[in-house]
């Protein structure tokens, strides 16, 4: 299985040969004939590109399910840090259980982590151009240790196990402008006071969460923020795409460890006799 680096490495290689795909080398040029052909440039069919040039990178466990990776090995991290151009960055569904390794990039701007087992903010440093994060159908427990990412607009914490510390989100990101909390273990309506301190917050989403069962049109909280014109979702009828992939990851997995059990199950049994009888 390859690692990390190798696969963004090979990533960074098929958007070189991408950009530079309408080079090609000169074959106007006759040997036998008499002309003088202006100065042209070669390329052979292998190129390269330049780390710092790289705008975006993205690998998909869900597209290739050899990309698993519990951790963000040296080479790689070696490999970000010198995109300092990267402005989108995907690791999607690939079992990385932290964001140690993950360098500070100066112009990132969206990071999305979704499909992982990263239970915890820690290592998680401070991207000083964060706009958008999103950490749906993780492990994530609460906001302990979440980084200063003073211009970040929109956070994606679905599907996790936070129950609270909504007040230390808030205090280190005052700009979010879109929080979905949905199918999270928050059961107090308290746990929610935090957010009204949110002063651009325009989206809040909350479905699937214990606390919504008991918020409605008489909650002062629910009733405070719909006042200021904050959409506040309760409900959902629509399954959202992240879902859907997550199902689909759990189907492949399911799939799979059917396939070795009755692999195992077929197994032809082996008969042990004692020959000194």
């Amino acid at each position: 299985m390859a690692s990390l680096f190798e696969v963004l490495a090979l990533k960074a290689a098929e958007q070189a040969a991408k950009r530079y795909g309408n080079c090609r080398e000169d074959t106007t040029v006759d040997g036998e004939a008499p002309y003088v052909h202006p100065p042209v440039l070669h390329f052979s069919s292998s190129f390269s590109i330049l780390p710092g040039a790289i705008e975006s990178m993205t690998v998909d466990g869900l597209k290739n399910r050899a990309h698993r990776f519990s951790t963000i090995d040296a080479a790689a991290t070696d490999l970000l840090e010198r995109c300092t151009g990267l402005r989108e960055l995907s690791l999607l569904y690939v079992q990385l259980d932290s964001f140690s390794g993950l360098p500070r990039l100066p112009l990132l701007r969206s990071l999305h982590m979704q499909g992982n087992q990263i239970d915890s903010f820690k290592g998680l440093l401070h991207q000083p151009s964060l706009t958008e994060l999103n950490m749906w159908g993780n492990v994530l427990k609460g906001f302990k240790y979440f980084p200063c990412l003073p211009h970040l607009r929109e956070l994606n914490c679905s599907c996790n196990r936070i129950t609270g510390q909504l007040a230390r989100l808030v205090a280190r990101a005052p700009k979010l402008q879109v929080v979905k909390l949905a199918l999270n273990p928050i059961a107090s309506e308290a746990e929610l006071a935090p957010l009204e301190q949110l002063a651009e917050l325009k989206h809040l989403e909350l479905y699937g969460c214990p606390v919504a069962k008991e918020l409605g049109e008489g909650s002062p909280i629910v009733h405070r923020l719909r006042s200021r014109g904050v959409r506040v979702l309760l409900q959902q009828s629509v399954i959202p795409v992240d879902m859907m992939r997550q199902l689909e990851q759990m189907k492949e997995c399911h799939i799979k460890q059917q396939q070795q059990t009755l692999a195992v199950s077929r197994l032809p049994s082996i008969t042990v006799t004692n020959c000194n009888s």
